[in-house]
């Protein structure tokens, strides 16, 4: 009896431990996607800033802005499904904790 429920206890430190590993580890995913999500807007604002302000003589300065905002786009998307999987595989793994 005592080892089983020294077994038990084992078991539920275990546990307790990968929790807040896992817990750590969500808080680092929030803060990267606060992150993230702060840079998209500064970046928008950016560009908001910059269309307003310039007069626009030719295609290709536009061509160029839109390459520009493209390529920021492309990167924060890369980013943002990284973590998106990150998470979604970090939650899988709390529901298996739980379940068991």
């Amino acid at each position: 009896m005592d080892e089983t429920l020294k077994a038990i206890q084992n078991l539920n430190t275990n546990f307790n431990h990968r929790f807040d590993r896992l817990e750590e580890q969500f808080e680092k995913l929030g803060e990267r996607v606060e992150n993230i999500e702060k840079q998209t807007i500064q970046g928008f604002r950016e560009v908001n800033e910059k269309l307003d302000k310039n007069d626009w003589s030719s295609n290709e300065d536009v061509v160029a802005l839109l390459k520009k905002i493209n390529k920021n786009t492309e990167s924060l998307s890369k980013d943002t499904a990284y973590l998106s999987r990150k998470v979604g595989e970090h939650d899988m793994i709390l529901n298996r904790l739980n379940e068991n």
